[in-house]
């Protein structure tokens, strides 16, 4: 294979289980009604719960396990449910409400908390982030439209 070839698989494997966990959450969360004990409404809005994080560790955890590494794959999940909730908790701040559009922050928040978090286990090499950071930008867009129209979301963003 060529080298880029080569690269971007590498990127998407290292990152498989915070897409796991981001996406998985949507499906968990949208086929499941009444689920989770709330994190704080206030703070992060009615869809942040600790049984996101219980499913962050076990979704990220799996993943990791088929791929590479389930302590990485713990990291970037719980990393990217981080991440996500940072984002709510920005929104909140910012005056967006929850489902409200925060383009950027919604398509970068739980990649950014997976790198951070992934790296006190193994950094990715920085060629990795910066593919997966552009790729994200599309990848997301085009699965919130997805998911829309298959009925998982309210909205395409």
């Amino acid at each position: 294979m060529a080298p880029i070839v080569d690269v971007i698989i590498a990127t998407f494997t290292y990152y498989l289980p915070a897409y796991f966990v981001n996406g998985g959450l949507l499906f968990f969360y949208s086929t499941i009604e009444g689920v989770g004990i709330p994190v704080s409404v206030r703070w992060f809005g009615p869809r942040r719960s600790f049984d996101g994080l219980l499913f962050a560790i076990f979704c990220g955890g799996s993943v990791g396990l088929l791929v590479s590494n389930p302590y990485l794959g713990v990291f970037l999940g719980v990393g990217s449910w981080l991440g996500a909730l940072g984002g709510s908790f920005l929104k909140r701040r910012l005056g967006i409400e929850p489902g409200g559009p925060a383009p950027v922050l919604d398509q970068l928040d739980f990649i950014m908390g997976a790198t951070l978090l992934g790296c006190l286990v193994e950094a990715p090499k920085v060629e990795y982030f910066l593919i997966i950071v552009c790729a994200t930008l599309f990848i997301h867009r085009a699965m919130n439209i997805l998911a829309y129209k298959v009925g998982l979301k309210d909205v395409p963003y």
